[in-house]
């Protein structure tokens, strides 16, 4: 009976931990965006131009209190911050990185696409 109860234990410990891991989400501002904000987004614009939109990324679902975030490829972004936006160029996708350092010395890494379309 015991090992039953400890093997439902470590089942909880590993699904729960795994369920609460930090995610980096994206949301393309467009005419059309599919969906709300996931790891993979999608906006389109009917129109004739090649002009950027705006992508928003966040990080949801943080373990702890965060000390510093590195977001690659992402100069604008501070690292003292969770979200971050900036012009996302049409057939262009962009994967965005986090590595989120965590104040009590832990630290966790995610990423999201964005991608954009015009009628262009």
């Amino acid at each position: 009976m015991n090992t039953l109860i400890r093997t439902g234990l470590l089942a909880c410990a590993l699904l729960g931990g795994s369920a609460m891991a930090a995610q980096l989400t994206c949301k393309v501002t467009a005419k059309q965006s599919f969906g709300g904000y996931s790891s993979n987004c999608f906006g389109m614009s009917m129109v004739l131009n090649n002009k950027p939109t705006t992508v928003n990324f966040r990080i949801e679902n943080l373990a702890a209190p965060v000390k510093q975030v590195l977001w690659s490829n992402a100069p604008t972004c501070s690292a003292t911050a969770t979200t971050c936006s900036f012009p996302l160029y049409p057939y262009s996708p962009y994967e965005l990185t986090a590595t989120i350092l965590y104040q009590n010395g832990t630290y966790e890494e995610t990423s999201a696409t964005a991608m954009y379309e015009t009628g262009f």
